[in-house]
């Protein structure tokens, strides 16, 4: 167990963020009761940088009040269903350089029309992220505060694609905030049971051994006291 909580945080610290205890404890790879869990992290004597992660927590903060003006104007439109905030801001992690990742979701056959306004405003706004490339590095210029429309999803199709059914992008949907949510496409999207379901069987089944699984029982006897009773072991 100590390995796995040491795994959480290795990969947190991948995007310099130390992760709560409930965040440690949703992404363990193996599951634990709480009581347990919070024993083995007191062993481990793990603890917060509570002065750095108060400032990244403002920064986030006020990083979501610049926007405020540019989701609303969004809000109005049909053709926008979500909005959704990832990446370093949602996770209250955020340097004052940070831009601000967005996810939207569209109605159905407005994906381009709905990326349009979007981009339109955020140009109106001069919010709009610069694009940096080899031949224009915008060295004078800065993205901090700039909305990052990265991407765009149509209501009819809300799978993500297998090849991108990875750690990350588990961990960015399941970290992402919604900002604006109409007629609960969030749920729609996220259809948590689910999607924690398949996280999980992923892990258990590569490391499968005596566990039992099916859609109403879970039972996880690393050593099978009845065979070795029955076997007289």
């Amino acid at each position: 167990m100590k390995s796995e909580i040491l795994s959480v945080i290795k990969y947190f610290s991948f995007f310099n963020y130390f992760p709560t205890e409930d965040e440690i404890y949703l992404f363990l790879k193996t599951k634990t009761s709480r009581v347990k869990f919070k024993q083995i992290l007191n062993e481990m004597a793990i603890k917060n940088t509570v002065g750095e992660y108060g400032i990244k927590v403002k920064s986030s903060l006020m990083k979501i009040k610049k926007i405020d003006r540019y989701v609303r104007l969004l809000s109005y439109f049909p053709q926008i269903k979500l909005i959704g905030l990832s990446g370093s801001v949602a996770m209250n992690n955020a340097k004052e350089e940070d831009d601000i990742d967005l996810f939207i979701i569209t109605a159905k056959n407005r994906l381009f029309t709905a990326r349009f306004i979007a981009i339109l405003i955020a140009q109106l706004l001069n919010l709009k992220r610069f694009r940096v490339t080899r031949f224009a590095l915008h060295a004078t210029r800065t993205n901090r505060d700039k909305v990052c429309l990265n991407l765009f999803f149509d209501e009819s199709n809300l799978k993500v694609p297998k090849n991108k059914r990875t750690e990350y992008v588990a961990h960015e949907i399941l970290q992402m905030k919604p900002l604006v949510n109409k007629n609960n496409t969030h749920m729609m999207f996220i259809d948590f049971e689910l999607f924690i379901k398949k996280l999980q069987l992923y892990f258990i089944n590569k490391h499968k051994t005596n566990e039992i699984v099916t859609d109403t029982q879970l039972w996880f006897h690393p050593v099978d006291f009845n065979k070795k009773i029955k076997n007289g072991v």
